[in-house]
């Protein structure tokens, strides 16, 4: 009889234990996930403000930035009013296609954020769709998944006034350059 009971306080230590493992682990995701979110917020403020640079400066304008976003972050695109970017996004991304409106938006994953955040900006933008890809089409996200990272998507932006009223924002992945 000894002996049992000592085995169900090994076996009993050890659920403890795992259950504890657990529950840090999921903590930590969580607190990694608010981090990365609020970094892409912080991202977008200056994305923003780099826009409205560009925008009170004379023709011919530019600034060239680097910024990095998390996978969180499906798409950052202009349109017309504050609206959610089209559904194929994520191709649209991929063919370098270009957005245009008045409205500088940001689109977290559904599951973080149902609506986009949109800035209304003095001047038309006219740029270039970027945000982070599904891992199907991205083979860089797939290996820093399977190896345990959380990807990000590192672009280089070109701002410039090209028209009195009009910012052209051409995104360029750091992979493809």
């Amino acid at each position: 009889m000894r002996g049992i009971s000592g085995w169900f306080w090994v076996i009993g230590g050890l659920l403890v234990a795992a259950i504890f493992m657990i529950t840090a682990f999921t903590f930590l995701g969580t607190i990694s996930d608010q981090t990365s979110r609020q970094r892409a917020i912080t991202t977008y403020t200056n994305l923003g403000s780099w826009v409205k640079t560009v925008c009170y400066n004379e023709r011919d304008y530019s600034l060239t930035k680097k910024v990095t976003i998390p996978q969180s972050v499906i798409a950052v695109y202009s349109a017309e009013e504050k609206e959610k970017p089209p559904v194929k996004v994520s191709q649209l991304i991929l063919d370098k296609n270009m957005s245009n409106g008045t409205y500088f938006c940001l689109q977290f994953e559904p599951l973080n954020e149902e609506e986009p955040r949109c800035q209304e900006m003095d001047c038309n933008v006219n740029m270039t769709y970027f945000g982070s890809l599904p891992e199907t089409l991205d083979i860089f996200s797939m290996v820093t998944r399977i190896f345990g990272g959380r990807p990000t998507f590192t672009y280089s932006l070109r701002f410039v006034k090209t028209t009195h009223n009009t910012v052209t924002i051409i995104a360029t992945r750091e992979e493809d350059i």
